[in-house]
């Protein structure tokens, strides 16, 4: 019978007797000049057995403290081999940087994986853009995602371009699972339609630190919009999503807005970009209901979808419900004269909103008409984007003329809106803002509301505000005996002059929407305060004769005009008409010969 044996094993305190931190690649790092720098990137070269790069010598010569990190480090479009990335290593020991530049590089698994080791040692870069390197496979992925884990000071990630199949995504998608310091992730053009979003929305719906996601140019279909819509319920902490130039359709918007309205707290989507994703005016009911619902929604685009006036007219009961938006891209969306009146009443009823996007879009006079109308009494918007050109109309005499006139008129605004201390101060608060995001030139995606591309020079960037602004004519307004009544503010109409040589031209020029009530223009023009003592010699009193109940047509208005004596003697007079489903418009034009 053999000896028993006996096992014992020490307590649990006694186990672990020590631990070292782990190594600290900056705790003892040299200080050197910029001059040093370069001589240590030269001599890791000559080891390495390459020929250094004028262009990263240039870029280390502005380095000024080594201290900091630099701003940033560009290799876009260089062709790194592994011996070029160790040569870098003797850089990245030495310096840190906000941005590292690795767009088109060449880089694959081998090249990948040392550059990304060195990142996450030395926590080399706060953004790192590794887009278009295609020949990237499953090693480097996995490279990349420890390096996304475990490198702390990294917020910013540029994948764009990259390969995304079913087995890299996972990789990836375990890292964003995991833990991640990740604010703004790019992934355009990695091809995430079908699984690999499925696999990505996963991951993301539990990621609790991404900010912003940039899911453009990925041919997303109409049943992708599920995997978007799902995200939106569960993950409350993304900010903005960027959905432009994909195939959502329709049927993939009412998921994404079911997916809005499902969210059980108020705290979540600022700005969803939805341009260019072949989307028509049935959409917007959907999306007008998650406007109706939605509390954090502060920047919508939908550029290049073809909305028309229909659209807006389902999409304005949702905008007059919110009270979130402030920014509106409505870009290339097909609207008409129409679908400005419908937004003409939203922004006169709007406290909110600060920006619209109207450029490409078949606007002519009546519709302007209607948007000056608004921005009487609309205390909020400082700016608003218009096409520069005219645009063509048979119906109405001097259509160029009164286009360019009603486009001064609402960029006119502005200045009025400049004069008091107040409205400069919001308009530099604003066009601050706008400097930012033009200057922002990484990714030119900050400005939400517009395209990709700049198309500044062929459209009219207008800013406006008012407090109690002159012209006061507006919607519903009642005349009765000689008094004119202005629902909105109890301001008068202000007539403007031009001084020209030693001629006083004063000049009126204002918009009526009718609803079927009795106005004269004789109350108008009785209502006129002349800035100046030069006044008309003559008014047309018989003006009292036209009533706006008794007139149709622009024809008949015309007809009448042509009765009244002597008027062409003192006034030129002209005349724009447009009638929509629920208003009528007419603007008159008056200026003292």
């Amino acid at each position: 019978m053999g000896t028993k044996r006996n096992v014992s094993f020490p307590e649990d305190n006694c186990i672990v007797t020590g631990f070292s931190e782990p190594c600290n690649p900056w705790k003892n790092a040299p200080i050197c000049t910029a001059e040093e720098l370069v001589v240590a990137y030269k001599k890791g070269c000559e080891l390495n057995g390459v020929k250094p790069w004028n262009k990263i010598i240039q870029q280390l010569l502005s380095v000024q403290n080594c201290w900091n990190r630099h701003k940033t480090l560009s290799l876009k479009g260089e062709k790194l081999d592994q011996k070029h990335c160790e040569a870098l290593e003797d850089i990245f020991r030495r310096v840190q940087f906000e941005n590292l530049e690795l767009e088109a590089c060449h880089l694959d698994d081998e090249t990948a994986a040392a550059l990304f080791d060195m990142i996450e040692y030395y926590d080399s870069t706060m953004k790192l853009n590794m887009s278009f390197n295609k020949n990237i496979s499953i090693r480097g992925w996995q490279s990349c995602s420890r390096m996304i884990r475990k490198t702390p000071s990294l917020s910013y990630l540029d994948a764009r371009g990259c390969e995304l199949n079913d087995h890299i995504i996972p990789v990836l998608g375990r890292s964003l699972k995991m833990g991640s310091n990740l604010t703004v992730l790019h992934l355009e053009y990695t091809c995430l339609s079908g699984r690999p979003l499925v696999i990505l929305v996963a991951a993301l719906k539990v990621n609790e630190i991404l900010q912003e996601l940039f899911l453009g140019d990925n041919k997303l279909m109409a049943s992708d919009g599920i995997q978007i819509g799902n995200l939106l319920k569960f993950n409350h902490k993304l900010q903005l999503l960027d959905l432009r130039n994909n195939h959502l359709q329709d049927v993939g918007l009412s998921h994404i807005c079911a997916g809005l309205c499902e969210k059980v707290d108020s705290s979540g989507l600022s700005t969803l970009v939805l341009w260019n994703n072949q989307m028509s005016y049935q959409g917007m009911l959907s999306l007008s209901h998650a406007l109706s619902v939605v509390e954090c929604l502060e920047t919508l685009n939908l550029g290049h979808n073809s909305i028309t006036n229909e659209g807006i007219h389902y999409l304005k009961e949702g905008l007059l419900k919110n009270k979130s938006l402030i920014r509106l891209g409505l870009q290339g969306t097909k609207v008409l004269c129409e679908g400005a009146v419908a937004l003409a009443e939203y922004i006169a009823d709007s406290s909110r909103l600060l920006q619209i996007d109207l450029r490409e879009n078949d606007i002519r006079t009546a519709g302007l008409m209607a948007l000056s109308l608004a921005l009487k009494v609309n205390e909020s918007l400082v700016r608003l984007e218009l096409d520069r050109n005219t645009k063509k109309e048979v119906a109405v005499k001097d259509y160029a003329d009164q286009q360019r006139r009603l486009l001064q008129d609402i960029n006119n605004y502005l200045e009025r809106k400049l004069s008091s201390e107040m409205g400069a101060e919001m308009c530099a608060n604003v066009a601050a803002e706008s400097l930012f995001m033009k200057c922002n030139k990484e990714v030119d995606y900050s400005d939400q509301t517009a395209s990709v591309t700049d198309t500044q020079d062929e459209s009219l960037d207008i800013n406006f505000s008012k407090t109690c602004q002159e012209f006061s004519l507006t919607d519903n307004e009642v005349s009765s005996g000689s008094e004119l009544t202005n629902n909105h503010n109890g301001c008068l109409p202000v007539c403007h002059l031009d001084k020209l040589g030693e001629k006083c031209r004063p000049e009126f020029h204002t918009n009526l929407s009718l609803n079927g009530m009795t106005q004269e223009l004789a109350n108008v023009l009785d209502s006129l305060e002349l800035e100046t003592n030069c006044k008309p010699e003559v008014l047309p009193h018989t003006f009292k004769t036209i009533q706006t109940d008794t007139v149709t047509s622009p024809a008949e208005y015309e007809k009448e005009l042509d009765d009244i004596p002597n008027l062409n003697d003192y006034w030129t007079f002209s005349l724009a008409w447009n009638k929509t489903k629920s208003l009528t418009f007419y603007s008159f034009f008056l200026s003292y010969n």
